[in-house]
């Protein structure tokens, strides 16, 4: 193979990393600055699996500038069922801000429900 062919092909699929992984690389950044750090790979994994990185990112540091602790895992699944995860944790944080008792996958469980 020619060297220039070889050059062209490391670029492109250099170029390919780093367009998938910019967006990626800012909701980590948002994740850690809002100090709710996740892993970069998980954060990668999650968009591999087509989950809205976007929305987790946002929802887990709401969670955890509440004090509220819910596995990111949690927030993972109900998004791979079809769930609304933003509204999920406001519901959940305004509930336990408000003096009540429920678990966070009954929320979840309630608002799969609702959108059936």
């Amino acid at each position: 193979m020619d060297s220039q062919l070889i050059y062209l092909l490391v670029g492109v699929a250099a170029a390919g990393c780093c367009w998938k992984a910019g967006p990626i690389l800012g909701f980590w950044s948002r994740a850690r600055r809002s100090g709710a750090p996740i892993r970069f790979s998980t954060l990668c994994w999650l968009d591999f699996c087509n989950i809205p990185v976007d929305d987790l990112v946002t929802a887990y540091a709401w969670a955890r500038e509440a004090g509220v602790s819910i596995p990111l895992s949690q927030l993972a699944d109900h998004a791979r069922a079809g769930g609304d995860v933003r509204a999920v944790v406001y519901a959940y944080v305004e509930t336990l801000q408000a003096g009540g008792r429920i678990d966070f996958s009954r929320v979840c469980e309630i608002e799969l429900e609702e959108e059936a």
